[in-house]
C-alpha cells in the first residue's frame, strides 16, 4: 500500500513559505539551498536514515541558504578585497555551500557537544 505524501507536502510548503512572508528573504536563494540540501540528503543517504531527518536536512538547508547567504557575502567580501562589491554575486553560490553543508555540520556539532558534555560528567 503507497503512503500519500501530499499532506507532509503541503506542511513542509507552508512550513518554508511563512518566513519568507513574513520576515522578506530572498526566494531565490531559499530555493537554492534547499535544492542543494535534498540532494545533498540523496547523496549522503547512510546519514540520514529517517523522513523526519530529511525534512530537518532540508528545512536547515533552505532557512541556511535564505537566511546566513546574504551575511556570508557580505562576510566574505569583507575578509577578501577581491570581492568588494561583489555581494548580489557572492550570495547565490553562498547559499548553495550553505544549503549542502549546515544540514550535516550542525547535527555533528551537537553530536560532538553531547560527547564533551557527557565526558565532563
Amino acid at each position: 500500500m503507497s503512503v500519500s505524501t501530499s499532506p507532509g507536502a503541503a506542511w513542509l510548503g507552508g512550513f518554508v513559505a511563512t518566513p519568507v512572508i513574513f520576515l522578506g528573504t530572498d526566494v531565490l536563494a531559499l530555493a537554492l539551498g534547499f535544492a542543494a540540501a535534498i540532494f545533498m540528503s540523496a547523496m549522503l543517504g547512510d546519514l540520514i536514515k529517517t523522513r523526519k531527518q530529511a525534512c530537518v536536512a532540508a528545512l536547515i538547508g533552505a532557512l541556511a541558504g535564505g537566511y546566513c547567504s546574504p551575511l556570508a557575502a557580505v562576510a566574505v567580501a569583507a575578509e577578501w578585497p577581491t570581492f568588494a562589491g561583489s555581494h548580489d554575486a557572492l550570495r547565490l553560490p553562498l547559499s548553495l555551500l550553505l544549503g549542502a553543508t549546515l544540514p550535516f555540520i550542525l547535527p555533528a556539532l551537537v553530536r560532538a557537544r553531547a560527547k564533551t558534555a557527557e565526558a565532563s560528567e
